[in-house]
């Protein structure tokens, strides 16, 4: 597979960098490798970059020499404030140039999901994101979406270009308990965005390690979008054991660690830098 490398946009996702400032998240990302990022926007998860206020993204984002592919902003859509924070987080990604913001029905915490309800907003969603010439990327997350075989029904039932697919090789695994290689053909017209998530252990652990230091097969995952020519941004998302949260160090660790082992399966993450363990 290391033949040809992939022409996708691969990048590392902000919220590895939980306990930090998005300056020193695009530095860890950047030192790794990777040309790209996807910036994390999520109240009470990590809030790298906020869309009522105005933050020095585009020279945070120059400096290192990055680009913003997408945005996380999830917000519980069965709610009016849930959708009007996405509506603002369309609008922040319009002027920042970033082309796809994700999201889950749920929120982060993915409880109390009522998939009438959240179709009830469906249109005012579908409206802004047109408007604004962004996706929105609706996340395997929680039990509406927990894996592709419900989010394809729903997606179906949105039938919006604007409102599609961004699927987390991780999450399936811990919400639905299935494997994403066994999961993921039947999506692969409904894709937006990827996230790049290893896991380990039962359905409900929550373990996300490094790529290739998990049970998920993300060598068979790039080869199904490699074979359907998906042409969409990836990122590398890192959600650890959880609480406490390893130090920054580990996360640059792990960070170039899956940058490696991407480069190893023939996807192009240039100037990674020298891979060592850290003391902690």
């Amino acid at each position: 597979m290391n033949d040809h490398a992939f022409a996708w946009q691969i990048g590392g996702h902000s919220s590895a960098y939980h306990t930090c400032q998005l300056d020193r998240a695009l530095r860890g990302i950047r030192r790794a490798g990777f040309s790209f990022v996807e910036l994390a926007g999520i109240p009470g998860w990590v809030q790298h970059v906020k869309f009522d206020a105005e933050q020095p993204v585009h020279q945070l984002l120059a400096r290192y020499e990055l680009q913003a592919v997408s945005v996380s902003a999830h917000s519980d859509l069965t709610t009016e404030d849930g959708v009007t924070f996405l509506l603002r987080a369309i609008e922040w990604a319009s002027r920042n140039d970033v082309p796809i913001i994700n999201t889950a029905v749920g929120g982060h915490s993915g409880s109390e999901e009522s998939i009438e309800t959240f179709l009830a907003f469906v249109p005012a969603i579908d409206r802004a994101a047109r408007r604004a010439g962004v996706v929105v990327g609706l996340e395997t997350h929680g039990g509406i979406m927990a894996s592709a075989v419900e989010s394809v029904r729903l997606l179906a039932r949105i039938g919006s270009p604007r409102i599609r697919l961004t699927y987390d090789t991780g999450n399936v695994a811990y919400f639905a308990g299935v494997r994403a290689v066994d999961d993921l053909p039947i999506a692969l017209d409904y894709l937006a965005c990827v996230h790049l998530k290893d896991h380990v252990g039962p359905k409900g652990q929550w373990n996300f390690p490094a790529l290739g230091d998990g049970d998920v097969d993300i060598a068979g995952v790039l080869r199904l979008l490699r074979e359907a020519a998906f042409a969409g941004p990836c990122s590398v998302e890192l959600d650890f054991g959880g609480a406490p949260w390893p130090p920054v160090p580990a996360v640059d660790y792990s960070m170039r660690r899956s940058a490696r082992f991407l480069a190893a399966q023939g996807v192009a993450v240039r100037g990674a830098a020298r891979l060592r363990r850290p003391e902690v």
